[in-house]
Parts: structure tokens; C-alpha cells; sequence
């Protein structure tokens, strides 16, 4: 269908796949039913996150913040293929608002790639190797600190080394974390020794979340919010990843109604990462956190396909519209909260009534 229109609310299936590859453009009409009697009727866990749900939940920002009250994010991981993994998901996260970004890594990695991105602070783990051990432990606990949220996984490898890390961290790290990439390899080699966390977010595509959960990639592609459901039980607060990804916790589920081609590009979880953690960081719940980022990112996708095409894209550029994305709907939530219509020169005029 080019549009599919639905009455008086709207249905999971039509954003959730295959459906949502089915139902192109979605209305909503309004048949006379009280919203209300539909919340009381369905007692639904699971919901929309679209435009509106951002406008609420992104962070107020105060005149005389400074950068130390936007939180900060540490970002473990770099190998010697997976080099720039890490500075994407740092640039995400500098994108996304972070105060304070630390990038942990083999000191060979630091020492070839940091100067790429002097905004964030290089934190370089000695090694002979160009991979993580259990020796990052000690370049972690010296900041533990000054971090809000760590980010484990981009770019990591998979030696036993580096996954004996991922697993040591999810069991005694008490702090906030997300779990990206090869951090989730670790854990599927390790999930029976796991217990369930309520403060770490994984973030799989349906590969990863397939190896975690036991079955295939095609498996969960056919049963996306249940495998969103069965990971949250098991391990915590999950994003599925995906067109229209999925968010839970096990009591609440998010589907995001946007998306494009634009984002099945290298590097592009990387930078949603990043995005995911700067949020995280600056006080938002886990799911809230994850809802918002995934639409950020979403809609960087799409706003790039519209300007330069669906093929080409660069990661980079992906973190980059974050930040345009957040500026309109910052734009939008402080016209909504002064009650008036502010104009793009910076003057006030009437809101319509």
C-alpha cells in the first residue's frame, strides 16, 4: 500500500515487520471513540514512539549548564581491524549533547586513530597488543567516577582476552552500561553465567539478538516483538535493531515509527551507540534514553536520504543530522512550552489559536 488508514488507533502491526514493509504511509482517523475508552479497553504495554514522544522526553537544558551537568560517556573498545568503531560511537555521543566523552582503548589504537577526534579524551589501555584484556579494568576503575555511562563493545574483537573483559564487567561493573557490537558476542558466549541487569542496555541487530537468544537471524526477523520481549526478560533493557526498531524492559515496549535505507551503512550502530549513551548520561530512563536515540537517529537517516539519496551515506554524517534533528525538536518543545509561536530570527510572535 502507498497508505494505509487505520481507526482510532493505531496497531502494532502496522509498524512492526513485515507489516510496517507493507503498510506505506500510516493515518490515523478519529471515528468518535473517546481515547480513553481505548486506553481502558486494551491496557497495552506497548507503544508508538514517534515525533511527539521526543519533544517530552528530551532533557531540558538550563542557561548556566556547564558540561560536566550533560553527563558523561566512556566508550571501551578498538582492536586492530575495528579502528574506527570507537570514534563513531563517540562522535554519536558528542553529536547527542555528552559533556564528556573518554575513549578507552589498546594504546596502539589510541596512538594511530585518537587524533581523529580531539574533542573526546583519550584514555589509552597499555598493551603490547592491539586489543583490549582485563588491564582496561584498572584505566576504568581510575575514572569510575567521572562516568555516567560506560559504552562496551565497538569495534572490541572477540579473543578470549577481550570477551573475558565483557563478561568480568557486565558481572561486577555496578554502574550504567551499553552493550554494543562484539560486547554482545562476549555475553552469548557467557549467557548462562548472566544475571539479568535493569541498568544495561544491549543493543543487537537481529544477528546478534538471534546468537543471544539461541535461534536465527531469520527467526527473529519473523518475530521481532517477541524476541524484543525475550531479551528483555533475560538480560535487561534491549533495543532490536532494525527498520522501526524495538525497545523494552520487559514491562514496556516502544516501536519507532521511522527509519530509512539511508542507516544500513558500517559504523551506523556505532554512532547510534553513542547517541543511546549521551542520553542515558543525562539523566533520561534506560528505555526513555533508547526511544529517544533511536528516533534521532532514525530521522537523520531520513533526512539524509531526502538531501543526498538512500546510497552513500557516510556514518559520520548520520551523527552529524543527529544533532540537526535535535535542534528542530528542541525548537518545537520550547515554542510548545512558552506557549507561543517563536520565530526563526529569534523573535517571538503570536501562537495561533
Amino acid at each position: 500500500a502507498d497508505v494505509t488508514v487505520t481507526m482510532h488507533l493505531h496497531k502494532i502491526g502496522l509498524y512492526v515487520a513485515p507489516g510496517c514493509i507493507y503498510a506505506g504511509k500510516v493515518l490515523l482517523a478519529d471515528i468518535g471513540v473517546p481515547p480513553m475508552l481505548g486506553a481502558l479497553t486494551f491496557n497495552a504495554n506497548c507503544f508508538l514512539w514517534n515525533e511527539e514522544s521526543s519533544i517530552d522526553a528530551l532533557p531540558c537544558r538550563l542557561p548556566d549548564m556547564h558540561k560536566g551537568d550533560r553527563g558523561s560517556v566512556a566508550v571501551l573498545g578498538g582492536s586492530d581491524l575495528y579502528r574506527g568503531a570507537p570514534l563513531l560511537t563517540s562522535l554519536g555521543a558528542l553529536r547527542a549533547g555528552a559533556g564528556v566523552v573518554y575513549m578507552i582503548l589498546p594504546e596502539k589504537v589510541y596512538e594511530q586513530t585518537g587524533q581523529f577526534l580531539p574533542e573526546a579524551i583519550g584514555v589509552p589501555v597499555r598493551s603490547d597488543e592491539y586489543f583490549l584484556t582485563t588491564k582496561a579494568l584498572d584505566a576504568i576503575s581510575a575514572i569510575e567516577d567521572k562516568i555516567d555511562v560506560l559504552i562496551v563493545g565497538p569495534g572490541m574483537g572477540r579473543r578470549i582476552e577481550t570477551v573475558d573483559l565483557a563478561v568480568k564487567l557486565w558481572q561486577e561493573y555496578p554502574k550504567n552500561m551499553i552493550y554494543d557490537a562484539d560486547g554482545l558476542y562476549a555475553l552469548s558466549l557467557n549467557s548462562a553465567a548472566l544475571d539479568r541487569r535493569d541498568n544495561v542496555i544491549l543493543t543487537p541487530h537481529e544477528g546478534e539478538a538471534g546468537r543471544l537468544l539461541g535461534c536465527n537471524a531469520s527467526r527473529v526477523h519473523e518475530n521481532r516483538l517477541e524476541a524484543t520481549e525475550r531479551l528483555s526478560l533475560k538480560y535487561g533493557p534491549v533495543v532490536l535493531k532494525g527498520f522501526h526498531s524495538i525497545i523494552g524492559d520487559g514491562l514496556r515496549y516502544l516501536v519507532c515509527n521511522a527509519g530509512s535505507p539511508a542507516l544500513s551503512v558500517p559504523g551506523s550502530g556505532d554512532v547510534l551507540s553513542g547517541v543511546i549513551g549521551a542520553l542515558y548520561a543525562s539523566g533520561l530512563d534506560p528505555v526513555d534514553s533508547a526511544g529517544l536515540a533511536v528516533w534521532l537517529h532514525a530521522k537523520a537517516g531520513e533526512n539524509l536520504s531526502c538531501l543526498e539519496g538512500v546510497d552513500g551515506s557516510l556514518a559520520r554524517e548520520i551523527a552529524d543530522h543527529v544533532r540537526f534533528v535535535m535542534g528542530d525538536i528542541r525548537y518545537a518543545k520550547e515554542k510548545n512550552r512558552l506557549g507561543r509561536r517563536v520565530g526563526k530570527d529569534g523573535k517571538d510572535t503570536p501562537a495561533w489559536f
